[in-house]
This record gives C-alpha cells, structure tokens and sequence, in this order.
C-alpha cells in the first residue's frame, strides 16, 4: 500500500523534486514508517529480526524442494505433504524452523509446478505488462489511467505475493484476473485521443 500511495502522490506532484527515484523511495519509506504508529503490532511483527530469520529458513527449505523436484515439482498444493515425506522440513537456518510454506507466489509455483510451469507462468505476467504498456502509448487520457490502475492491482498482487501465496487462493485469483480483465476491455472500448464517447454513439446511430 505504502508503494501505491508514494507512485499516486508522485503522479499528483504532491511531493516535487528533481530526482523523481529518490522522491518515490522516500516517500515509500514514509509511507512504511507511518504503519510504526496506524498499527504498531503488525509493525513489530514485520520488522523482527525472527520474522526475517524465519524467511530465510523458509526459502533455504523452499530452494531444496526446488532442486529435488526442478522439472515438473511435487504437485500443485502438495508442498507441506512433501517437505514431510522427504523430511527436508528439519533444514533450520540461525536455530529458526521453516513453516513448510513457501510463503511467496514465485517459490510456489516453481517448487509445486517446477520449471516446466514457471516458465510460462513469468512470461504470461510479462506479456500481460507488455500489453497494458503498449494501450499507454498510444497516449489518451483514458489508455494512461487504465494503465495506472492497472499497474496498482499488478503492484497490489505481487508484493502481497511474495509474502503470502496469494496465487492459491481461488479468491484472488478471481478478483485479480476480473480487475485485469475489465480493464483491458476498458481500454479496447475507449475513445480515441480526442473523440468523446458521445461522439461514437452519434456516430455509430
């Protein structure tokens, strides 16, 4: 959220400066202070040292699921099942346990689906970008703010990916292939630069 909030803010000239890298970055930082004070338990929470302690556990244990399956994975939602079967869940790292997660979107689909699926699954978001990239350059004030908003669902569901497999949860799954959707029919719909949508219907009758 505080990333969304500092590109807006950036957009909206709130915050001006000659360095517009180092304007988002502060105010992205400000943005992540201001959680210290609006909720100080998740703050705690997600600045202790054993939160990232436990990640880096977590993704030493992730990385040898990777490499003890790397093609095809252990199977789709069958992570916990084979950290246990192959008793790879003992790994620790600094005297902290993984929690037999992968807890990110990117070492799930790769441990669970292996290269065969992750390769495919990083080039769809590629080419999804590509595609909402080519709709804003064609210019028009409707092609650049279908592309704003969707570079903050994009930006919304791959930083709480990887924290959280947000990709297994037929939720937002839903909700992110709906928004994405919607929006690029939104945008095939638009008007041109300078024609209204007024004068498409008058056109059209």
């Amino acid at each position: 959220m505080g990333v969304i909030v500092a590109l807006e803010a950036r957009r909206a000239h709130l915050f001006r400066s000659r360095a517009p890298a180092l304007s988002v970055l502060f105010l992205a930082v400000g943005s992540f202070v201001v959680l210290q004070f609006v909720a100080p338990e998740a703050w705690v929470e997600r600045t202790s040292a054993d939160t990232l302690v436990g990640r880096i556990a977590q993704d030493e244990q992730t990385l040898q699921v990777v490499l003890a399956h790397p093609l095809v994975g252990v199977g789709f939602a069958s992570f916990h099942d084979a950290v246990e079967r192959a008793a790879v869940s003992s790994a620790s790292f600094g005297g902290f346990m993984p929690a037999d997660s992968p807890h990110n979107n990117l070492g799930s689909v790769l441990a669970e689906s292996g290269l065969l699926s992750f390769v495919p699954f990083i080039l769809s978001q590629v080419f999804l970008v590509m595609a909402f990239f080519q709709l804003a350059a064609k210019k028009g004030s409707a092609l650049n703010s279908v592309w704003r908003v969707f570079l903050y669902v994009f930006l919304t569901f791959w930083i709480t990916g990887m924290s959280e497999s947000s990709f297994q949860d037929p939720t937002v799954d839903l909700w992110y292939l709906f928004a994405v959707a919607c929006l690029y029919k939104y945008a095939l719909s638009a008007p041109p630069p300078g024609e209204s949508i007024a004068g498409q219907v008058t056109v059209a009758a």
